[in-house]
């Protein structure tokens, strides 16, 4: 009877060692786990940098030449999750001038992008107003009549096109998506559309004065481009 008591003890005592080694073994397998999970994201907060400068290359589609340019950014890092930042852009194909546009543009943008980020990734969502520049767009439109010495019932004449500098407003709304193979470095990706805002334009006319309406324009545009952090 004595071996038989003897026999169980030492069963359940074997039985209740291997069920515990298994809790806490699964236990730490679990720890260790959360503990891969959410460390990116708790470095990647407290660890972020809070200065980063860079360089793009842009893609723009306005009407009616697609466009690529060069450029250079400017961010500042209050949280892991909020940035503020500044941008100028150089664009390098010189557009026939219409109305709304013509010439080469240039592009400078002042605004902000909110998200989330970890050690190695980061997508936002981007507000950035700022404005939109065409060097040679159609500025006055004077139409000079033909000295024709026969009366005619319509009149006829020559169109004078004055071309000058155009800037509007612009507000550029998109995404961002970040990718950090480094702790100092940075390869972000921006997709958007940059909103031009015209307003009503005056020209002259051959039969007197024209006016054309005030509208705003999408321009869809992609951007690329590394950034040091500090």
């Amino acid at each position: 009877m004595e071996r038989h008591c003897s026999l169980l003890s030492w069963f359940v005592r074997c039985s209740t060692s291997v069920f515990v080694r298994i809790r806490f073994t699964r236990l730490l397998r679990i720890t260790l786990l959360l503990s891969f999970l959410f460390q990116p994201r708790a470095f990647g907060q407290n660890q972020v940098s809070r200065y980063e400068l860079g360089a793009t290359f842009n893609f723009i589609r306005p009407v009616p030449n697609n466009n690529v340019g060069f450029g250079g950014r400017a961010v500042y890092n209050p949280t892991s999750y909020l940035s503020f930042e500044a941008e100028i852009n150089g664009f390098l194909a010189n557009s026939p001038s219409t109305g709304l546009s013509g010439g080469r543009v240039l592009e400078g943008l002042i605004g902000a992008k909110a998200g989330v980020r970890d050690e190695r990734f980061a997508i936002f969502g981007k507000v950035r107003p700022g404005v939109i520049s065409f060097s040679n767009a159609i500025r006055d439109i004077n139409v000079i009549p033909l000295p024709i010495p026969i009366p005619l019932p319509i009149p006829i004449g020559t169109p004078s096109f004055r071309t000058g500098r155009l800037t509007r407003p612009a507000l550029d709304l998109g995404g961002v998506v970040e990718f950090y193979p480094a702790r100092n470095w940075s390869l972000r990706y921006d997709f958007g559309s940059t909103l031009v805002f015209y307003n009503d334009q005056h020209f002259s006319g051959l039969f007197g004065p024209i006016t054309v309406p005030g509208s705003t324009k999408h321009h869809f545009q992609f951007s690329t481009g590394f950034q040091y952090r500090f």
